[in-house]
């Protein structure tokens, strides 16, 4: 015969309440408790009906992970997949799927309410949105739960996010403490956190070591290594020491354009970026960068995420991870 909660409540001693707690990795039972619970789980050979278990918590026992729509292959972008594995990551063994959504029009405007109302998804976690993005306030005002990594909005939306202004002010600091005076900044995209905030702490650090931020050498860049690389292949004279650039991709492009000018990377020029992709470590030289915690931030945004559905916060708490500096050869 099947083995049942029933079962597993009788032969523990414990009720189906605290069973049920447990099968779904709920933090009010005490981990000396789950681990006789599921090792008399695990003898008894029960595995739960998840189909039963969602219509009787009136939940989908699943979460939308809504990523932008990019020009580029979404899942090669270093970024995103950091923060898709630190999702995964964070979902495992709590009894949760994931379903992956790209944006567009249509799904902003009906899709993404549609589908909470009719118990499709118990809520959305976006990542790569923009300030501008105010959908997901009225998603959150319909009564769907909602999360930010690494970005905000007003209206009370929750968000895991990471130290971006600190970060920037500490490559800035670096940079001066080495004796560069003229330093360049490679903007990212404007509506975003990490854009504005990269930004605020590169202006208010230059401040703070008594140097003037020069119009002429702040750029665009858009955080896209191709329009990176065409902004300094095309700029008349490289009038500036060191270039920060506010992600590796846009350092990497920057890097590829100075050298096809002839010049040294970081004899001539030095060139730092921010957010240490992988691909920073293994080009020639070595770039210096900002270490952001995408992958902690996403696993820890959704086991809170996962907490808060399940009624056991009455809110996401606001959380800000921390930057570091990642020295290496280019600046």
């Amino acid at each position: 015969m099947k083995t049942t909660i029933s079962d597993i409540a009788e032969y523990t001693g414990y009720s189906k309440a605290t069973i049920s707690l447990v099968l779904n990795d709920s933090a009010r039972i005490p981990l000396s408790t789950k681990k006789k619970i599921r090792k008399v789980i695990s003898e008894l050979g029960y595995h739960p009906n998840l189909l039963a278990r969602t219509f009787a918590q009136q939940r989908s026992m699943t979460i939308g992970v809504v990523l932008p729509h990019v020009k580029h292959h979404l899942f090669s972008d270093p970024y995103f997949a950091e923060a898709i594995s630190g999702i995964s990551r964070g979902i495992n063994g709590s009894g949760y799927k994931i379903l992956f959504l790209v944006s567009n029009d249509n799904f902003i405007n009906s899709e993404a309410l549609e589908l909470f109302k009719t118990k499709g998804i118990d809520g959305y976690i976006f990542i790569g949105a923009t300030m501008e993005d105010r959908y997901i306030t009225g998603l959150k005002s319909a009564g769907c739960p909602v999360i930010m990594i690494n970005n905000s909005l007003s209206g009370n939306v929750p968000s895991v996010n990471i130290d971006n202004y600190t970060g920037a002010r500490q490559m800035v600091n670096y940079l001066a403490g080495r004796g560069y005076k003229k330093i360049a900044f490679m903007r990212g995209i404007e509506t975003t956190l990490s854009g504005i905030e990269r930004y605020k702490g590169f202006k208010d650090a230059m401040l703070e070591n008594g140097l003037e931020p020069d119009a002429e050498n702040i750029f665009y860049g858009d955080f896209s290594e191709e329009k990176a690389y065409n902004i300094i292949i095309s700029k008349p004279e490289i009038d500036f020491e060191a270039l920060f650039a506010a992600s590796d991709y846009m350092a990497i492009g920057a890097i590829r354009a100075l050298k096809q000018r002839g010049l040294r990377v970081p004899t001539d020029v030095a060139v730092v970026g921010a957010d240490n992709i992988h691909l920073g470590e293994y080009i020639s030289p070595r770039l210096t960068t900002i270490e952001q915690p995408i992958f902690r931030a996403s696993e820890e945004c959704v086991k809170s995420f996962i907490s808060s559905i399940q009624g056991e916060e009455n809110s996401v708490k606001p959380d800000v991870m921390h930057t570091k500096l990642v020295i290496r050869e280019s600046g």
